[in-house]
């Protein structure tokens, strides 16, 4: 049975009395059947109290099955908030567990196939072959919410998108001894020192920097066949806060800035265009002008230039045949003389 394990933390809402510093940290855990499907959650909560004065405790909380986790005492509620009025002289703790009745931030399944057929997770058992595990988690938290944001030419858009709680984790399992040759495109791999693979994959379920579902596996050789137990850990984080998500946040500010210059500069020279597009027109007319101008030159040189040409070709041999009479006339009066 895979176990869901997330944590959330939230400050608690509190009146404070004096220097009090009062923090609340709470852990939902989740336990769900081979498919993904929730069969049993809780919320874990701790309150702390630190300095010295009074604290007038206002904590919202899971009323149905709330336990006292410290003694036997109990709490009291109003209106699905815990409330209560304390002493604190250096440092205080509560915790409490209840049932969790809200709809879980991530969703869970699990897909099994042996030798490439799709079976159930509780036909496995004692079966043997090449076992593929596939796990998709959903990051379930997305809101509809008007998002402003630059067109690229200069000027501001707005369009809605689902906006997700930015969330990141990850899903371990452990394989036995009885699964080997164990493959997996996304995992961390490594061995638990008693024979088995452990498994790890990370997730971080926000974008741009991820996406608001993850989907990963492994693949094994299995003989008579067990289901591994699977844990998933998840927290909310601040990109722009937190060191490991910082310098990415950062980058795509930077790529954006950068790709609304370009937009810009793309705008330019589709304008340019514009321009080459209008000359070549022009071009084209002259072009056709060229044409047409050649076409008369070529009926000009047919309809007169050839046949005077013939013309010239046909005194030219007049000329000649004149030339050879006079030659020949000359020739006889030199005879004659």
């Amino acid at each position: 049975m895979p176990t869901l394990l997330m944590l959330a933390a939230a400050p608690a809402a509190a009146a404070v009395d004096g220097q009090v510093r009062v923090s609340n940290t709470e852990t939902v855990q989740a336990y769900l059947d081979a498919t993904g499907k929730v069969d049993v959650a809780r919320v874990y909560e701790q309150v702390a109290m630190q300095g010295r004065g009074t604290v007038d405790l206002q904590n919202p909380v899971e009323a149905q099955g709330l336990r006292n986790l410290d003694g036997f005492g109990g709490f009291e509620v109003k209106d699905g908030v815990m409330v209560g009025r304390f002493d604190v002289d250096g440092e205080q703790r509560l915790r409490t567990v209840s049932d969790y009745t809200k709809k879980l931030p991530l969703e869970v399944q699990a897909a099994y196939t042996l030798d490439g057929q799709t079976v159930e997770p509780g036909d496995l058992l004692g079966r043997s072959g090449r076992l593929e595990v596939r796990y998709t988690v959903k990051n379930v938290t997305g809101t509809s919410q008007l998002v402003s944001f630059d067109d690229g030419t200069g000027k501001s858009a707005t369009a809605r998108q689902t906006v997700v709680i930015p969330m990141v984790g990850s899903l371990s399992t452990t394989l036995p001894g009885t699964f080997t040759n164990v493959s997996s495109k996304e995992a961390n791999v490594a061995g638990d020192g008693r024979g088995g693979t452990k498994l790890t994959f990370t997730m971080t379920l926000f974008g741009p920097i991820g996406t608001p579902t993850a989907s990963f596996g492994y693949a094994a050789d299995i003989v008579d066949g067990t289901l591994p137990k699977a844990s998933v850990s998840a927290l909310p984080v601040s990109p722009l806060d937190s060191p490991s998500f910082k310098g990415g946040a950062e980058s795509y500010k930077g790529g954006a800035t950068t790709g609304a210059t370009l937009t810009a500069g793309a705008t330019e020279i589709d304008a340019n265009l514009l321009k080459l597009r209008d000359g070549a027109g022009t071009l084209l007319a002259g072009l056709i002008q060229l044409r047409d101008g050649a076409k008369k030159l070529d009926a000009g040189l047919g309809a007169q230039a050839l046949p005077g040409s013939r013309d010239l070709a046909t005194g030219a041999g007049q000329l000649k045949d004149g030339t050879a009479k006079l030659r020949a006339g000359a020739g006889t009066a030199k005879d004659g003389s």
